[in-house]
């Protein structure tokens, strides 16, 4: 009974979580795409956190979609990135990875050559746990809103548009 309960409990959150996603999360999104940036989700999730992913408003934004559930592999496996790369039909030279650096995903993204960007707007560190996540990363922002900003300015060193 306990353990159907901390599921029902955790399917809720992460129901909620995919329903309710922050505006400025949706409108950097929709400024990449309008930029016509191809855009990959790359999550380690299992059934329970995808079970809402099809109601969510992020569906929308991305060009593919890859969860470790399916592919058989997790962050920062090389074969999960791996795959994106496969599916967007890009290099991992011409891709930029942006992440928290939660799974230590950004080290896995940078050991396939792709331009990392860590993210503090969902995660942040300080100290030694910073600077390990740091020591993996092109460049780091500190809102998602920061973005596209970002992209513009490396624009000339990317050789195509993709995330």
């Amino acid at each position: 009974n306990a353990i159907k309960q901390i599921t029902t409990l955790r399917e809720a959150r992460f129901e909620k979580t995919l329903g309710y996603v922050e505006l400025e999360i949706l409108e950097v999104l929709d400024q990449l795409k309008r930029n016509g940036y191809k855009l990959c989700l790359i999550s380690n999730a299992d059934v329970i956190d995808i079970k809402h992913w099809k109601q969510s408003p992020l569906t929308r934004y991305f060009d593919q979609v890859i969860f470790s559930c399916e592919v058989g592999c997790i962050k920062p496996n090389k074969a999960i990135y791996q795959s994106a790369l496969h599916q967007l039909q890009v290099s991992a030279e011409n891709c930029v990875f942006v992440g928290d650096g939660g799974s230590d995903e950004l080290r896995g993204a940078k050991s396939l050559g792709m331009t990392c960007i860590m993210t503090e707007h969902f995660l942040k560190r300080s100290g030694e746990a910073r600077e390990n996540v740091l020591s993996h990363v092109d460049y780091a922002i500190g809102r998602m809103s920061d973005l596209p900003i970002l992209l513009t300015l490396l624009q000339t060193e990317l050789k195509g548009n993709n995330i």
